[in-house]
This record gives structure tokens, sequence and C-alpha cells, in this order.
């Protein structure tokens, strides 16, 4: 029996209330589990998934252009024109390529374009200090209220 229940309003996954239900749990022949992951591991996973090898520009959109811009290490020398010109620039060869491969570098010349998306360091940063949140890097409890279900078991697949 499930009962789906948006989580947050926008959430692609469902809050389970499973097992909530008297007849089913107090039922011996039923069993459900959670599988999690390592926090670390799963922001690895994301971002080799969702910003490095990113086939769609999504993730580059919502997140890679923000950690890059915010956080990518510049010249000093560069004007304020000069800065907005070369992320211009990036920004038309991320729109022009596909697919977008975030991990190639365009050009040694233009920081924005070195490598095209954002670094691990930068999209680190903005997860954890921009509040940049989303379901494959949020922590489990944010979208999935496993305290909220009683699980048979819990499996972890850190090594």
């Amino acid at each position: 029996m499930y009962m789906k229940v948006g989580v947050r309003g926008s959430c692609l996954h469902n809050k389970l209330q499973r097992f909530n239900h008297p007849k089913l749990a107090h039922n011996t022949d039923v069993s459900s589990f959670l599988i999690v992951r390592h926090p670390y591991e799963r922001v690895v996973s994301a971002y080799r998934d969702k910003i490095e090898n990113a086939d769609k520009k999504v993730y580059y959109n919502s997140i890679g252009r923000f950690a890059k811009l915010k956080y990518r290490t510049t010249s000093p020398d560069i004007t304020a024109t000069e800065r907005e010109e070369l992320i211009r620039q990036a920004d038309k060869k991320v729109r022009d390529m596909n697919p977008v491969t975030m991990a190639t570098v365009i050009s040694r010349d233009n920081p924005y374009e070195n490598p095209l998306g954002p670094t691990f360091e930068e999209f680190s940063r903005a997860v954890l200090y921009d509040n940049k949140r989303d379901m494959h890097w949020a922590t489990y409890e944010r979208w999935c209220a496993p305290c909220s279900t009683r699980y048979s078991s819990s499996l972890s697949s850190s090594r």
C-alpha cells in the first residue's frame, strides 16, 4: 500500500507512507528496506553524473554556471567588462555544444572555458555554502522522510 504525498511541494520522489496501516504494520510477510550511500559518495556521484559527464544543460543552468561564476579564480587584471565578455563566450559554447561535456577544456585563454563546467571544488562549495539543493545530493530526510517509515532493514552501500 502506497500513499503518495509530495514533499515540500516540488519533489520528483514522493514520500511513501508505508506500513502505517495497522494491517501492514504487523504483517510478517511484508518486508521493507532502505538502501543508503555515504553523503560524500552521493555528492561525488551527483557531480560526475549531473555536471562532469552531463549531456544535458539543465544542471549547468541550475547550479553549474552559478558555481563556476562565483568560485572560479580569475586574474585580478581582468576588468568587469572583459569578465562579462568571457562569460558570454563560455555560455554561448555551452548552448552550442551537443552533447555538452562540462569537463572539456575549450580555451586555455578563457578561465570560464577551462574547464567549461564547474570543477568539483566549485560545485561542492555551491552545494555546501549557497544552499543549492537538489534531490541527487540533498540529505535523505529532506526528500524521502526515512524516519516516518518503519523499515525491516537498512542497507548501506559504503565500502
